[in-house]
């Protein structure tokens, strides 16, 4: 197959034939006998964590979470969201981090923060997707 980056080979295990809107059948040839060219769009799949803009965990949304107070994602302290941090002049402060006693000298939305990495792997082989 043509991609835009390359040839991609597709190995055919299985055949089932597909009925065209004509009801002709489409021959699919055996496996290892040659080529098939066919037309398709190649989507990467991608891992997509949730991450909760109340308490900075990851894993559900602000619509489901259950702390009762928000938690800034600059400065990690409860009580306010970013927009209204008073602790704009220190540095930042990672929220999962500080949560769970780790160095958190590092923003919340660093995509190289252990807790991050954490939840991408656990996601990846929770869906068996990989990370693009």
């Amino acid at each position: 197959m043509q991609t835009a980056m390359g040839n991609a080979q597709i190995r055919v295990t299985r055949q089932r034939p597909i009925d065209r809107a004509k009801g002709n059948p489409v021959p699919i040839p055996e496996p290892g006998s040659g080529t098939v060219q066919a037309d398709a769009i190649v989507a990467p799949a991608r891992t997509r964590i949730s991450r909760c803009y109340k308490c900075q965990g990851y894993g559900h949304t602000a619509h489901y979470c259950r702390e009762k107070t928000d938690i800034c994602t600059y400065c990690a302290r409860q009580g306010h969201r970013v927009g209204d941090c008073p602790n704009k002049e220190k540095r930042e402060t990672c929220a999962n981090c500080h949560h769970f006693g780790q160095e958190d000298d590092h923003s919340t939305n660093d995509r190289e923060c252990p807790a991050y990495k954490f939840a991408l792997e656990k996601e990846i082989r929770h869906t068996g997707y990989t990370k693009n």
